[in-house]
């Protein structure tokens, strides 16, 4: 992906949607990137195929702040003070390299 653009893809299921996060996270390990899901459901998939790769992850957690390759966070953690404070703290510190709506349908 070329740096400092936006991306608005749109794939049917099974498409390799989230291999635009996935392999940009796997090979610039040292940036975050924060994946939003708008279903629990959607979380636990996302789980289950990180737990199979390289990847660092974690849900993130105000309280734990563990530097990870991929941050995933639900949509109503996305939208509170603490979770767009940390944000910005990392987008200043240059950590923040991608924000992805995983599902943006459902929002």
């Amino acid at each position: 992906m070329i740096p400092h653009t936006h991306v608005f893809g749109i794939l049917p299921t099974g498409g390799g949607k989230s291999d635009a996060y996935l392999i940009p996270a796997l090979m610039n390990p040292e940036k975050i990137t924060v994946v939003i899901l708008s279903l629990r459901a959607l979380e636990v998939d996302v789980q289950l195929r990180l737990s199979s790769t390289h990847i660092s992850w974690r849900r993130w957690n105000s309280r734990d702040p563990t530097h990870a390759s991929l941050h995933l966070v639900s949509l109503e953690v996305a939208i509170t003070d603490d979770f767009i404070h940390w944000c910005k703290a990392q987008a200043e510190h240059n950590m923040l390299q991608r924000i992805v709506v995983d599902e943006a349908h459902l929002i």
